[in-house]
């Protein structure tokens, strides 16, 4: 009886886990589904570099919205240094399970640009249910890095 009073105090980092939200965070944690994944992908999400590069991506279009196992097809645009649109380059997709330390076969997806400045990336599927990383890159003109910018996507089983 004394071990299970001991656990009483971890209830609440517990319940969190089970649902998604952080013991801190009031409840707010937002999930597209029920695993208590946290998701940032989200049609009009826009994120900035996480390793002090100067690319910004914003979410344009997800088919299917929320993505899924199978075909997924995003639509996004990036933009560089100064806030210019990003367009004399290559915008590369990379899904990533972190859980698994896997990615998706192949590996890298180039995005097309359209004439409107949007990037539109063939399909790819990420194929386990769980917490997906969808990185992108910046390759410039001459291979030179111009950043990375990562999304996390929740696919149900």
């Amino acid at each position: 009886m004394r071990h299970l009073l001991a656990l009483l105090p971890t209830l609440p980092l517990l319940a969190a886990a089970c649902t998604g939200t952080s013991a801190t965070d009031g409840g707010s944690g937002s999930s597209s589904s029920g695993s208590g994944c946290l998701a940032s992908a989200a049609v009009g999400t826009e994120i900035g570099s996480d390793d002090g590069g100067a690319l910004r991506v914003k979410l344009l279009g997800l088919v299917p919205d929320p993505p899924v196992k199978g075909d997924n097809t995003w639509t996004v645009e990036a933009h560089g240094a100064g806030g210019a649109p990003f367009v004399d380059g290559t915008l590369v997709l990379r899904p990533f399970m972190p859980l698994h330390a896997h990615g998706t076969n192949p590996a890298r997806f180039d995005g097309t640009l359209t004439d409107g400045g949007a990037w539109v990336f063939p399909p790819f599927d990420p194929f386990m249910p769980g917490r997906w990383e969808i990185r992108f890159s910046a390759e410039a003109d001459g291979g030179v890095p111009g950043g990375s910018v990562v999304f996390h996507a929740c696919i149900d089983g």
